[in-house]
């Protein structure tokens, strides 16, 4: 979705900007970024476990009212908290513990 976004295929309304947690923010960058949910617990280096990376996105899609992964990034951007110029910094929840 982010690709999609970034390449104007796909149009953004802006909307609502919901004020997440660190975790979430990263989590929802990481998805942007293609990264899936294994793969983001796998990278954090015990910082989150894969369940919760899984509870992470029930309560990221809860915040962005999104049915799933995908439209979260959607609802991200709609949000304003992702843009298609800027890199994605990814912390891997390392970030939300210091």
């Amino acid at each position: 979705m982010h690709l999609a976004v970034s390449l104007r295929v796909v149009p953004v309304r802006q909307s609502m900007t919901p004020i997440l947690p660190v975790f979430q923010l990263d989590l929802l960058r990481a998805l942007a970024a293609g990264l899936g949910l294994v793969e983001y617990a796998d990278k954090s280096c015990g910082a989150v476990t894969r369940t919760e990376v899984r509870e992470l996105l029930m309560l990221l899609c809860a915040s962005l009212d999104a049915g799933n992964a995908e439209h979260a990034v959607l609802r991200g951007h709609q949000a304003g908290m992702l843009s298609s110029e800027d890199p994605l910094p990814v912390t891997f929840g390392k970030a939300a513990l210091s």
